[in-house]
């Protein structure tokens, strides 16, 4: 990922989440699939940030975020994410891409 993306963890709700971020123009949140982080998304992402400040967690679980024993459920995940686009202070619309495991919680 480029250097001029931000890396930093982040307290959201009790735990810690790992996230990068960069770019400019409106917010798209990257969701990873099972068994993998944010980095699966590293070759769309200065393509992406072009037009788009781009938002690259690893989910709970994952990578350099939290692996609490509990909360693993779609919907909690969801509630993740939702605390970290809050907590990031992202005010617009968010659009939100998945991918596998990640689809399912930005389903939820």
């Amino acid at each position: 990922m480029a250097e001029s993306y931000m890396s930093r963890r982040l307290a959201v709700d009790g735990i810690h989440l790992h996230v990068r971020s960069g770019g400019s123009g409106p917010p798209v949140l990257l969701l990873h699939g099972f068994a993998e982080t944010g980095a699966m998304w590293d070759p769309l992402l200065p393509l992406l940030a072009r037009e788009h400040t781009v938002i690259v967690p690893d989910l709970r679980g994952a990578g350099d975020s939290d692996k609490p024993e509990g909360g693993y459920d779609k919907a909690g995940m969801a509630r993740d994410m939702h605390g970290l686009v809050r907590r990031l202070g992202l005010e617009q619309p968010v659009r939100v891409v998945g991918h596998d495991i990640g689809m399912m919680v930005a389903y939820a």
